[in-house]
C-alpha cells in the first residue's frame, strides 16, 4: 500500500517519538535495577556473623591454651632458680662447717689436743680436761676386744687417781678431794665409731688459796699421744689464759 506524499512525514515523526520513548524506559529500567539490585537474605547475614563470633572465640581459645605453657616455663624457670639457690645455699654451709673443722682452737676437737679449765671458788680449786679418746687409749671407738677393754680400763684408773698430774702452788697447801671422770657416749655400745671424748674434773681444798698463781700439767709425760692443751683459767686474781705442751707445761698468773 502506497502511502500519500502527507502521510509519510506523520509516520517519521511517529516512529522518531516511539524510539525516544523506548531509550528512555530502557534507560530507567536499568538504573532501577542498579539502585535496586537484590539485598543480602537475613539468614545469610546472620550465619556470617555467627562465623565471624566462632572464628573470634577460636582465636581467644589459642591464646588461653598457649597461655598455661608460658606459665608453666616460667614456673620452671623460677623453681631451676631457687633449686639452684638451695644447692648454693648448701654448699656455702658445707664450706663454712668445714672450716670450723678444720681451724682448731678452742672449742675444736683435733687429735692430740684437749682443752683444761682451773676454776677457783673460794678455797676452792677444780681443774677440768677435755681429752679425745685417741689421746688416751689410741682410738675413738668402742673396744672391739677383751685386750682394748682392759686398756681402757687401766687408763679410766688412772684419770682417778690424777690429782698427781698436776703440781699446785706448794705456798697454797692444796689437798686433793674428789674426781669425777665421764666417760664418752658409745664407749658401751658394741660396734661404735665416732668422734669420742672424755671429761674429767678434779678437786682440791687450799689452806692459803691467795697464794695460788701456778700450776704446772704433768700430764703430758704419762699420755704422750697429747701434745697440746688450751688452759683457761678463773681466779680471785681474775682471768686469763695460756697454751701448755710438753715444752711449757706451765700455767702462771
Amino acid at each position: 500500500m502506497k502511502l500519500s506524499a502527507q502521510a509519510q512525514p506523520c509516520l517519521i515523526a511517529l516512529a522518531v517519538a516511539s524510539a525516544l520513548s523506548l531509550s528512555a524506559c530502557s534507560g530507567e529500567h536499568q538504573h532501577d535495577h542498579h539502585a535496586h539490585a537484590p539485598s543480602e537474605p537475613a539468614h545469610a547475614s546472620a550465619l556470617r556473623a555467627q562465623s565471624a563470633n566462632e572464628a573470634s572465640h577460636d582465636g581467644h581459645a589459642q591464646h588461653h591454651e598457649h597461655a598455661p605453657t608460658h606459665d608453666a616455663h616460667d614456673h620452671d624457670h623460677e623453681h631451676s632458680h631457687a633449686h639452684e639457690a638451695h644447692q648454693h645455699s648448701d654448699e656455702c654451709e658445707h664450706d663454712h662447717d668445714s672450716d670450723h673443722a678444720t681451724q682448731g682452737g678452742y672449742g675444736a676437737h683435733v687429735h692430740g689436743e684437749g682443752e683444761m679449765t682451773l676454776i677457783q671458788d673460794l678455797d676452792q680449786v677444780q681443774i677440768s680436761l677435755l681429752l679425745p679418746t685417741d689421746s688416751l687409749w689410741g682410738f675413738e671407738r668402742a673396744p672391739a676386744n677383751d685386750e682394748e677393754e682392759a686398756l681402757i680400763r687401766r687408763v679410766l684408773g688412772q684419770l682417778s687417781a690424777g690429782h698427781r698430774f698436776f703440781a699446785l702452788s706448794g705456798r697454797a697447801q692444796c689437798q686433793p678431794q674428789d674426781v669425777e671422770i665421764i666417760p664418752p657416749q658409745g664407749l658401751d655400745t658394741p660396734g661404735y665409731s665416732g668422734h669420742m671424748e672424755l671429761e674429767a674434773h678434779w678437786r682440791w681444798q687450799c689452806e692459803q688459796v691467795t697464794d695460788l698463781n701456778q700450776v704446772k700439767v704433768e700430764f703430758f709425760k704419762h699420755y704422750p699421744q697429747l701434745h697440746k692443751l688450751t688452759a683457761q683459767r678463773l681466779t680471785l686474781n681474775g682471768s686469763g689464759g695460756a697454751t701448755l705442751t710438753p715444752q711449757h707445761p706451765t700455767m702462771s698468773w
